[in-house]
């Protein structure tokens, strides 16, 4: 499944999902910003899928926004509404859903990340890069703004500071460097990096799916909520994840000494 641009593998309830223009650095046009949204949105209500590996083909995990494509289309005399539609408005759906799915997303990070594509990485739930990975926000290069969340995900990150300045200048950073800020996990070898993003994938599918997702959503709306709302909402989600049977296999578990058999239910 998938398109010309974006190719999807399902696997004992893995999908991976690989951005798919080697060519260019999988720099993104309208094309694959459509299909990478017509893809998530398909991830978004499949019941086989549990966990998500978001990667790039050949040297890169994205380049960013294609600029011979954007270079093409101003000179067609596409208006500013239109370049939006084309590109951003997909994009943005994408994040949301990474965002917002049930489903833990993890990307897999190697040759370069820059602009939309650094900020695509960002919003997924763990981030795994290749040493050797440069990341960059070259939006000021070009005379524009961040997209695709930067401003949102990045000064959570790593900070304001950091991330003002990080933007302003729009220099590289090392995956190690990365690492270091706090904007991926961990640093793996190149040739070990698929490896290891299918391994975490394997164990978030083993896992306690539901209260998986219900810490994904925990987490993401503790950021603009006060103290009593969060309160409030775990008290709502550990009472519906305590009626579930991988709660009681988890207590089960812990009592006779044994790694637990959870069943997603």
């Amino acid at each position: 499944m998938g398109g010309q641009t974006v190719q999807l593998a399902v696997s004992e309830g893995v999908a991976t999902v690989t951005l798919h223009r080697p060519e260019v650095l999988n720099a993104i046009d309208a094309t694959l910003a459509t299909e990478l949204r017509e893809v998530f949105r398909a991830l978004q209500a499949r019941e086989d899928v549990r966990a998500v590996i978001l990667t790039g083909a050949g040297r890169a995990f994205s380049a960013g926004a294609d600029l011979k494509y954007l270079g093409r289309r101003l000179e067609e005399r596409a208006s500013a509404d239109h370049l939006l539609d084309e590109l951003l408005a997909p994009l943005n759906d994408v994040v949301r859903i990474i965002r917002g799915m049930p489903k833990i997303v993890i990307a897999a990070i190697h040759g370069v990340a820059s602009g939309g594509g650094c900020n695509l990485a960002l919003a997924c739930d763990y981030r795994l890069a290749a040493a050797g990975t440069r990341f960059n926000q070259a939006f000021v290069r070009l005379g524009i703004a961040p997209d695709c969340g930067g401003t949102f995900f990045i000064p959570r990150l790593i900070g304001w500071g950091r991330a003002f300045e990080w933007m302003v200048s729009g220099e590289l950073i090392e995956a190690e460097e990365a690492a270091r800020w706090g904007l991926v996990h961990r640093v793996v070898p190149e040739g070990e990096l698929l490896e290891e993003a299918r391994t975490f994938a394997a164990r978030i599918v083993q896992g306690p799916v539901r209260a998986l997702a219900a810490i994904k959503y925990l987490l993401m709306v503790s950021l603009t909520a006060s103290l009593d709302e969060q309160l409030e909402r775990e008290r709502q989600i550990v009472g519906m994840l305590a009626a579930t049977d991988d709660f009681g296999e988890g207590v089960r578990a812990f009592i006779e000494k044994r790694p637990p058999r959870f069943c997603g239910r």
